[in-house]
């Protein structure tokens, strides 16, 4: 018998905080009223001189997987987490003595397979094929061993084992098992999945299980098709299956997850589609610290009227957070709906299906919650009656409907422009080697002087972007990443805008990774007094942003790089690019508490590395920068 070697952390995490039933030597589990499956046969016994005298009698233990099935255990004949699925019965027993020869006679109604796992990790397979067999196995030291036996899951039968040779003290584990009844969709059904998955009109669960355990979430419905996503407590999406024994079957979702994290799981039960309706059965098997418990989010239905020559209306909404759902339809009228956020920019939808303009269904996700406005368009200016359904969290909308003749924003995917007033509309392009869906990412601009957060938008998928801003002011923008990554970042001044209707294209947002060594990145919102080396206080927000990359990524080590303009002679150029440098890195050093100076080096280039001709005021104001490279 080949011997495996299973992680010890594997092995706890299925085996820890469950309790237990005891079950006598030669003596079946009493809860089970089914005839005896198995007689021991004497001739067949291992060599009695490998016994000791505590364990003269042999184990005889028994299962059975009732209406919920076992958990599954193998994916296409190679060995799965779930294995490990409370679903499937597992057994302790004590090896009494070193070396110790054990064999395990079988017998099942249903095909099954089984592993035993010692205390100290090693893993046995006894693999089964039906009928009466048996296997013998060797322990080498004495001590708890654990029996795991499983079926295809879902499969329905009973099995029972005599484990004979030198052991005792056998007991069955027992997970905790929580049910939910059969529970509606409702009238509107489901959301379905992709980026309507997290509306709140597929449903949510919230529960704790045992860090290091694994449970097993099964959803079974009637009437439609159904996904089980789980989410663990940092936001990771882990999605179920629906390969139910050897068939696709719709109905039926599932996922075995290990608790890898302390803290709350999300379970959301989803239809396949939108708009499907049906009922569906809850069941999460493992070990419970707290009972799975539905949190429902708001349902609101709204009757809306245009009134003859209005070309929309607003309805004021308190959104909390999370996925607001929205569907805007009418038996008259075209429309089109925008969700306005705190700042007043539009929001992309995670969703969006428009099979007609009169049936609209779209998704947001709130970053931030506040006050937001809800905009149905009219661009017909026709009078008539619209209905709204809105899911989400937010505070109950007030039927005070403010109509107004003005255009509404556009609002499509990477953007968020509005050209009303004295507002500039800004495009440009985040770019990196290892990302490539800059969805992920957030774009945010600040008030320079204020460090105030004035917007974000999403890039889209290429990275590309639109956002619009107020004139007047003077603003940082730049890409919220990973803790591992960090962005580049663009200053925009538009306190005096000859054209406050123009287009600005600002040049890429670069984001380098912790593992790219000799890329730098140029920060351009780190500002000095004409001729001098100290800070200005509108640098501060860049370097505390920088200094929080470096916390976040203590082995790394940094050049601080200072490059002046042509402007003077060359040696008073390196002394003060030299000097700004400097500056920089005795900032960041405050920052990171680097009291032994072993991670920054500063260093200054004078005029000798030029990124654009030193004959225009543009050209040296570019020339005049600060760089951070990557160096170790």
């Amino acid at each position: 018998m080949q011997l495996l070697v299973l992680p010890l952390w594997l092995l706890l995490s299925f085996f820890t905080n469950m309790p237990f039933v005891q079950v006598n030597p030669m003596a079946y589990n009493t809860d089970n009223k089914q005839e005896d499956l198995l007689i021991l046969p004497d001739t067949h016994r291992p060599d009695k001189s490998s016994r000791s005298s505590s364990a003269s009698k042999a184990i005889t233990v028994k299962g059975s997987w009732d209406e919920y099935g076992a958990g599954g255990g193998m994916n296409f004949g190679i060995p799965h987490d779930r294995r490990f699925s409370p679903r499937n019965i597992a057994f302790d027993f004590d090896v009494l003595q070193e070396n110790a020869k054990v064999r395990f006679y079988y017998q099942a109604t249903t095909p099954i397979d089984a592993i035993v796992i010692s205390e100290f990790g090693q893993e046995q397979r006894a693999y089964m094929s039906g009928g009466h067999e048996y296997i013998d196995l060797t322990f080498q030291r004495p001590g708890k061993q654990t029996l795991i036996v499983w079926s295809t899951r879902g499969s329905v039968g009973r099995f029972q084992y005599i484990i004979d040779g030198p052991v005792g003290n056998a007991v069955q584990r027992k997970p905790n098992r929580w049910t939910q009844p059969a529970t509606s969709f409702g009238d509107e059904g489901g959301a379905g999945i992709g980026g309507n998955a997290f509306s709140s009109r597929n449903h949510l669960y919230m529960f704790e299980p045992t860090q290091g355990t694994f449970f097993d979430v099964n959803i079974e419905a009637t009437g439609c098709a159904v996904k089980v996503i789980v989410v663990d407590p940092s936001g990771a999406v882990l999605e179920g299956y629906n390969d139910f024994g050897y068939d696709q079957v719709p109905g039926i979702s599932y996922n075995v997850v290990k608790a890898n994290r302390k803290g709350k799981y999300q379970i959301y039960v989803c239809t396949q589609k939108p708009n499907e309706m049906g009922t569906y059965k809850l069941d999460v098997m493992g070990s419970l610290v707290s009972d799975p418990v539905r949190t429902q989010g708001k349902f609101q239905a709204i009757t809306g009227r245009f009134k003859p020559t209005s070309s929309q209306n607003e309805h004021p909404i308190s959104v909390f957070g999370g996925f607001l759902e929205v569907i805007y339809r009418s038996k008259q009228i075209d429309g089109n709906t925008v969700l306005m956020d705190s700042y007043q920019q539009p929001l992309n939808p995670v969703f969006d299906e428009t099979p007609t303009q009169r049936l609209i269904d779209r998704t947001f996700r709130i970053e931030k919650g506040g006050d937001h406005k809800l905009i149905v368009s009219n661009p017909g200016k026709k009078a008539g009656e619209y209905e709204l359904l809105i899911w989400g969290y937010f505070k109950e909308i007030a039927d005070n409907v403010q109509s107004q003749n003005t255009a509404i924003p556009n609002t499509v995917s990477g953007s968020s422009s509005v050209s009303n007033g004295n507002m500039v509309i800004i495009n440009g392009k985040v770019v990196s080697k290892n990302i490539t869906d800059f969805s992920t990412l957030r774009l945010v601009y600040e008030n320079l002087e204020t460090g105030k957060r004035v917007g974000e938008v999403t890039p889209n998928r290429d990275g590309s972007y639109t956002f619009t801003v107020p004139v007047g002011q003077q603003y940082s923008i730049t890409a919220l990443t990973k803790t591992s990554q960090i962005a580049s970042s663009e200053n925009l001044d538009l306190t005096t805008v000859a054209d406050p209707k123009k287009v600005v294209t600002l040049k890429p947002i670069r984001v380098i990774d912790n593992t790219e060594i000799g890329s730098k990145l140029v920060l351009n919102n780190i500002f000095f007094d004409t001729g001098s080396p100290i800070l200005l206080r509108k640098s501060f927000a860049e370097l505390k942003r920088v200094g929080a990359f470096l916390k976040a990524n203590p082995s790394m080590k940094v050049e601080i790089a200072g490059h002046t303009d042509s402007m003077g002679d060359d040696n008073s150029n390196l002394i003060l690019s030299q000097n700004r440098a400097n500056a920089v890195l005795y900032y960041l050093q405050d920052q990171i508490d680097d009291t032994t100076g072993g991670r920054l080096v500063a260093k200054g280039y004078g005029e000798k590395e030029p990124t654009a001709p030193n004959t225009s005021d543009g050209g040296r104001q570019q020339n005049r920068r600060v760089e951070f490279r990557i160096i170790q």
